[in-house]
């Protein structure tokens, strides 16, 4: 039988003895964290819960706005729901994936996220570290290579394809060589068009500029110790191009050849070139103000040509010269008409002798602040240039661009910068570690000898790469911090 519920068994129960312990050791539990816990902490948070929550989130935009790394940015994600859906867009405007499975998981995301897909704005593929294993992934192919290598290549490509053809309101995009090679860029499609492309080129792939992905870009910027003729022949297919920066971090090779491919790259239509027409019969007629003005001895004399014919004519010369001698087909019409200038980042005695070079064929920059004497030093990097002189030269804009562009020559400036010998160093490195050559492009160095022993960091020369590509803005051409020039 069931015993009828009494009042104390109706729903209301007497704590027990050992219910009172369990709370009391609770309390004591909680007391002994809070005692434990960090000063500042405590401080922190009591100082977060006087702030108002307008100002609370305003300081956690600016943290998710600069946040670089993705342990940070993830943290930022989960601290709420209501703040993950509004610091989303800051968050994952610019993204960089610098391993195999980063790349992996974002392109999951991505592919079922389509939210997520539309805040990319920036974006950066490809190793910052000597450690990265992106590094053997998107290493050259070889015929001994293991099986797994190959697998992991073609991975990686399939996931770097879903994410280019996601993210379709990429304004600024950063790949490897091998991302970049011919035969990967056609595959990428054409739903997003960038405005600025960065090639980090250890290996010296021949890059696809002719890819339709890359229709709109304006600003190309090439880290390559080597242009191949190719190369040139593709960066002449990008119609919309305004700025070329080649930064080629080394102080040896073949500066004619360099020079050779520049001017293959830099040859212009020849409608550019052309001498003033003869006046046409139209021409020819007359009104009286015009009369009156050349009796009067006041008719303007017809502006000289752009170029000596002669000087056209031998420049024009070499170049058919130079596609005889490589084996090259003729330089197709560029389609380019929008050149402005092209930025050379080398070693300084190769800036002096790209100056010799091409000044006779295109016009040099000059500082506002040197003369033409002091025209070579001016190019020397900053000792406080925490880049090494890979900043330098990268702080114009469209204005200043269309500023010191000539419309009657209609042709490119030249604009040779120099690195520091640390960047020179660094680079040659992570030739050594990427191709296994044992100190072969090291050995090829002349900037420091006798300091063999000195270690140097490979890793490094990623590491500046993405840092000087951080500091590019997400608006208009590069625009570096002036500071960092000093």
């Amino acid at each position: 039988m069931v015993p009828a519920p009494t009042r104390t068994g109706s729903g209301v129960t007497k704590p027990t003895k050992s219910a009172k312990a369990k709370r009391a050791g609770h309390s004591t539990n909680d007391n002994g964290n809070a005692g434990r816990e960090d000063p500042a902490t405590l401080r922190l948070r009591s100082l977060a819960s006087s702030l108002p929550s307008e100002l609370i989130t305003y300081i956690l935009e600016f943290a998710a706005s600069t946040a670089t790394e993705n342990t940070s940015k993830l943290h930022l994600l989960c601290l709420s729901r209501y703040y993950h859906d509004r610091l989303a867009p800051l968050i994952y405007a610019t993204v960089a994936l610098c391993s195999s499975a980063t790349i992996h998981a974002f392109a999951g995301l991505v592919n079922s996220d389509t939210k997520v897909a539309r805040h990319v704005r920036r974006l950066w593929v490809g190793p910052d570290s000597s450690s990265s294993d992106l590094i053997t992934a998107l290493s050259p192919p070889s015929y001994n290579e293991a099986a797994y290598i190959t697998d992991m290549r073609e991975h990686v490509h399939a996931s770097v394809r879903i994410v280019l053809r996601s993210c379709r309101k990429l304004q600024d995009v950063a790949l490897a060589g091998e991302l970049l090679s011919l035969h990967a860029a056609h595959k990428y499609g054409s739903a997003c068009q960038p405005v600025r492309l960065t090639s980090v080129n250890p290996h010296s792939f021949v890059g696809g500029f002719s890819a339709p992905i890359f229709r709109k870009v304006r600003v190309l910027r090439i880290v390559d110790t080597n242009l191949a003729f190719e190369e040139a022949d593709e960066i002449r297919t990008l119609a919309d191009l305004e700025w070329l920066i080649w930064s080629a971090p080394k102080d040896y090779g073949d500066i004619t050849r360099d020079s050779n491919v520049l001017r293959r790259l830099l040859q212009r239509p020849s409608k550019h070139f052309a001498e003033p027409q003869l006046p046409s019969d139209s021409d020819a007629l007359t009104t009286p103000a015009e009369e009156a003005s050349a009796t009067a001895g006041l008719t303007s004399t017809a502006p000289p040509a752009a170029r000596a014919p002669a000087a056209i004519e031998g420049l024009w010369n070499e170049l058919s010269a130079l596609e005889l001698n490589e084996g090259l087909a003729p330089a197709r019409p560029s389609k380019n008409d929008k050149f402005r200038r092209l930025t050379i980042q080398t070693a300084h005695n190769r800036c002096d002798r790209f100056r010799t070079l091409l000044a006779d064929s295109f016009p040099l920059y000059q500082t506002p602040a040197s003369s033409a004497a002091d025209s070579s030093t001016a190019c020397l990097p900053s000792a406080r240039d925490e880049t090494g002189g890979l900043a330098g030269g990268l702080d114009a804009t469209f204005e200043d661009l269309e500023r010191e562009w000539d419309p009657v020559l209609n042709i490119p400036t030249i604009h040779p910068t120099s690195l520091s010998g640390v960047v020179l160093d660094e680079w040659d490195a992570l030739r050594d570690l990427i191709n296994n050559a044992g100190g072969q492009y090291s050995g090829m160095s002349i900037w420091d000898q006798g300091d063999a022993e000195v270690t140097v960091d490979a890793g490094n020369a990623l590491r500046r790469q993405r840092t000087v590509w951080e500091q590019i803005s997400d608006i208009g051409l590069p625009s570096t911090t002036r500071s960092l020039k000093g």
